[in-house]
């Protein structure tokens, strides 16, 4: 099977999917995900039901979107940001 970069991975499947297909989160876990989202349905956060059932903890959760949607992850606690960029926000 030819290797697909992310951004064509998840032109094509959803978060939970990459998730569970790239090991983060197992089966019986991705089961309870789908399970929740359909009973919920349009307002279900996938995030916030990761980090609320700590199957993923907030970083981790960031750093997995990072690689889904082919970006890369930058810990700002780890970096200055200068006055003239903070000051724009």
């Amino acid at each position: 099977m030819q290797e697909q970069d992310a951004s064509a991975f998840s032109a094509s499947h959803t978060f939970e999917q990459f998730l569970q297909e790239h090991g983060r989160i197992q089966q019986p876990v991705f089961e309870r995900l789908q399970a929740e989202k359909s009973k919920i349905g349009a307002g279900f956060n996938v995030d916030e039901w990761l980090v609320s059932q700590k199957v993923l903890d907030e970083e981790a959760v960031a750093q997995a979107r990072a690689e889904f949607f082919n970006l890369p992850y930058i810990d700002l606690r780890n970096n200055t940001v200068p006055a003239e960029a903070a000051a724009l926000i």
